[in-house]
C-alpha cells in the first residue's frame, strides 16, 4: 500500500489530480465494491482503523487525497500532513459511496467559535459522523 501511495504521489505530483490509496488487503476491487474517503479543510485521512494510510512524500504532492476502504464501520483519523491526528471520526460507509470531511463553526460563547468536523455522504449530503 505504501508503494502504491508513493507511485501515485510521484505520477500525479505535477498534475494536481487525486489518487486513491487502497486501505484493505487483497486484490483491488471495482469502485462499486468500496467506499472512497476524501479529506477536506486542509486535513487528510492519516489513519484508518489504526493503520497509517499517509502517502510517502512525492515531488509536489505528498498527501493522500482519497482512501479506498471496504464497506462497514471505520475509525478514520484526520490531521495535517506531517503532524499527528487531530480528530478521529467513526462511521459506517456503504459500497460505491464517497464520503467527505467537512468543517463548520459552532459558538463557543465568550471564546468565539470553534470548528466542528463532520463526515458527509458526498452525494446525499447526509452527515454520517460528527465530532463530539
Amino acid at each position: 500500500m505504501k508503494n502504491a501511495a508513493m507511485l501515485c504521489a510521484l505520477a500525479l505530483g505535477f498534475s494536481g489530480l487525486g489518487c486513491a490509496v487502497k486501505a484493505y488487503s487483497g486484490a483491488k476491487l471495482p469502485p462499486d465494491k468500496v467506499c472512497l474517503l476524501e479529506g477536506g479543510e486542509r486535513l487528510s485521512a492519516l489513519v484508518v482503523d489504526g493503520k497509517s494510510v499517509q502517502a510517502s512524500r512525492g515531488l509536489l504532492r505528498s498527501d493522500t487525497t482519497e482512501i479506498e476502504v471496504l464497506p462497514g464501520r471505520h475509525a478514520v483519523g484526520y490531521g495535517r500532513e506531517g503532524y499527528d491526528v487531530d480528530i478521529t471520526l467513526s462511521f459506517t460507509c456503504k459500497a460505491g459511496r464517497r464520503y467527505r470531511l467537512k468543517a463548520g463553526e459552532v459558538s463557543a460563547g465568550l471564546y468565539g467559535a470553534r470548528k466542528l468536523y463532520m463526515v458527509e455522504d458526498a452525494e446525499t449530503k447526509e452527515l454520517v459522523a460528527t465530532q463530539k
